[in-house]
């Protein structure tokens, strides 16, 4: 059984996951990809995310109807900082998986940042990192030890961020193209994102 975990706020969920995680199981033929939203990002302590039970009411409702797509709240549960290799171990111990089962998917921003994250080379040594690159990203930003141990998906390079959406809820602007209709519904219906 092939896993692959794919943390972040989700604050909100937008097409950009969806899409990015749709190519991703199809190139590697993942049994599941686990969403695993943070309770508190380790690079946004300072950053305000929506409660965790809107975030994770907006991944149910993004990722209905995808029977490869699967959440996990093992994040929410445990509370604090949200450290990737506390939550490797827990969902290799929960799914009785090894490094050989477990992939961890990650952005291009996140991976010119990785050694800046808690026990990056355990994080290596319990999973095999994918990289869904955006528009922009350089690989010259990344030393040659961290690209020789990852590997690069086919993804669609969408330029899509949570917080620019935000912004344009925030403004009154339009974001149905980029959001899922259930997840939209959801933000309006909890008047979410209309304050700084």
């Amino acid at each position: 059984m092939n896993l692959c975990v794919f943390g972040g706020t989700f604050d909100p969920p937008h097409n950009g996951h969806l899409r990015i995680a749709d190519a991703v199981q199809k190139e590697f033929a993942f049994d599941h990809i686990l969403f695993v939203p943070a309770f508190i990002p380790p690079h946004k302590t300072h950053q305000t995310c929506s409660a965790s039970e809107h975030r994770l009411a907006m991944l149910k409702l993004a990722i209905a109807g995808s029977p490869h797509f699967k959440i996990s709240d093992i994040e929410i549960k445990r509370q604090g900082v949200s450290f990737t290799v506390d939550t490797l171990r827990e969902i290799q111990a929960k799914w009785k998986i090894t490094k050989s089962e477990t992939f961890l998917l990650i952005g291009g921003d996140s991976l010119t940042e990785f050694t800046t994250w808690h026990e990056p080379e355990n994080i290596l040594n319990l999973a095999n990192v994918i990289v869904a690159c955006r528009p922009g990203f350089d690989t010259d930003s990344v030393s040659p030890e961290i690209l020789s141990q990852v590997r690069f998906a086919k993804t669609p390079l969408l330029d899509i961020s949570s917080n620019e959406l935000r912004k344009r809820i925030r403004n009154g602007q339009t974001v149905e193209e980029s959001i899922p209709s259930k997840v939209l519904d959801y933000i309006r219906d909890k008047n979410l994102y209309l304050t700084v």
